[in-house]
């Protein structure tokens, strides 16, 4: 069943993705500070924010379980540390 769903999901996902490529082929300008300029299709835009920010949030992620797996185990060593004692 979750097989089922996650075919149709891709499918729907990339039905739209196809379909807002072709409808937004227009080519658009992105200026930023320092002379930064680019120029290309809406589409590519959307697709390069979209991975970034995925990119990010996996980031923030990643370092937040691994700030809680550090405190975790340095806890864990000062319980033993005291029952030793």
């Amino acid at each position: 069943m979750k097989k089922i769903l996650f075919i149709a999901t891709l499918a729907v996902a990339l039905f739209v993705g196809v379909t807002f490529t072709v409808k937004n082929s227009q080519i658009v300008e992105l200026m930023y500070y320092f002379g930064l300029h680019w120029e290309g299709p809406l589409s590519w835009l959307v697709i390069m924010v979209f991975v970034c920010g995925l990119i990010v949030g996996i980031a923030g992620v990643k370092i937040i379980s691994m700030k809680r797996k550090l405190l975790s185990t340095s806890n864990s060593s000062k319980t033993v540390a005291k029952h030793v004692e």
